[in-house]
C-alpha cells in the first residue's frame, strides 16, 4: 500500500472512530446489547385501547430477545359492543338475533394472554381472549322470536301464577354469553422519552368456543337453554370474527 493511501485509510478509520464515540456518548441507544438472548429481560405496563374491543391495562414481559408474553384485563362497553355486533350483522347474521344479543353485549369483561415474536422495532403474535358478557334484562318477545319459541310452554318458577300476557315488554330475561376467541396480531413500536414508549397494532381474532344461557324469575327455561348455547354457539363459530385496531402506551425497563 502506498504512503499516501496508507494515510488516508488511516484518517478514514480515525474518522469513523470518533463519530462512533461522539454518538455513543451523545444517545445512549447507539450502545449495543451485547447481552445473550437468554439473559435479556424486559418489563412493560401499558394502557390500552382495543377497537371494538376493550378499554384495559397490559403487562408484557420479555424474556428473550425475539420473544415476550402479554397479559391484559379490560372491559367492553359502547360504542365498542355496537360495533361487535355490526360486524357480525355484516357478515350475515339474522336482525332478530342481533336484537336479541344487543342487551347482553352492553358490558362485559375481557382477559386476554398472547405470545410475540419481535425483531427491532415490530412484532408479531397469537392471542386468545376470554369475553364475559353481563348479563341483563332482554325482553322474552326476542327470544320467542329468535328461537321460534312459546316462552309460554316453560314452566312457572315456584309457586308463581301465570300472567296473561308473558311475551309482553315488560317480562324479561337474563342473558349471558361467555366467549373464546383466538387470533393473531401485527405491530410497531414507537420509542418516546425516558422509557415510555408507543404501540399500533392491527389484529384479528375469530370465535372457538363459546357458552350461553338465560335466566328468568318467573319461568323455568332449563329445558331451552341447552337449545339456545348450541343456537348461539353456531352463532358465535360463524360470524363472531372481531378485527381491531389497537393503541398502548406503556414504561418499560
Amino acid at each position: 500500500m502506498q504512503p499516501r493511501q496508507l494515510l488516508t485509510f488511516f484518517l478514514l478509520v480515525t474518522a469513523i472512530n470518533s463519530f462512533s464515540q461522539n454518538k455513543t456518548n451523545s444517545n445512549p441507544q447507539f450502545i449495543p446489547d451485547i447481552r445473550p438472548n437468554s439473559e435479556f429481560t424486559a418489563h412493560r405496563f401499558k394502557l390500552i385501547t382495543e377497537t371494538p374491543v376493550m378499554y384495559g391495562l397490559g403487562y408484557e414481559f420479555q424474556f428473550h430477545k425475539k420473544l415476550s408474553t402479554t397479559l391484559q384485563f379490560g372491559l367492553l362497553t359502547e360504542p365498542n359492543s355496537s360495533l361487535i355486533l355490526s360486524v357480525m350483522e355484516k357478515l350475515g347474521t339474522d336482525e332478530v338475533v342481533i336484537d336479541l344479543l344487543k342487551n347482553s353485549f352492553r358490558s362485559g369483561k375481557v382477559f386476554d394472554i398472547g405470545f410475540n415474536y419481535n425483531w427491532g422495532n415490530y412484532y408479531a403474535g397469537i392471542f386468545g381472549q376470554h369475553i364475559g358478557l353481563k348479563a341483563n334484562d332482554t325482553p322474552i318477545k326476542l327470544l320467542e322470536t329468535a328461537m321460534g319459541v312459546d316462552a309460554s310452554t316453560y314452566p312457572i318458577r315456584g309457586n308463581g301464577t301465570a300472567l296473561n300476557n308473558l311475551s309482553n315488554s315488560n317480562n324479561t330475561i337474563e342473558l349471558k354469553s361467555y366467549l373464546i376467541q383466538a387470533g393473531f396480531l401485527f405491530g410497531r413500536r414507537f420509542n418516546l422519552k425516558n422509557s415510555w414508549e408507543l404501540n399500533a397494532e392491527i389484529a384479528i381474532s375469530k370465535n372457538w368456543y363459546s357458552s350461553s344461557d338465560i335466566y328468568s324469575s318467573k319461568r323455568d327455561f332449563a329445558a331451552l337453554n341447552q337449545e339456545l348455547n348450541t343456537f348461539l354457539q353456531e352463532i358465535y363459530w360463524d360470524y363472531s370474527y372481531v378485527p381491531s385496531a389497537n393503541i398502548g402506551v406503556g414504561f418499560n425497563w
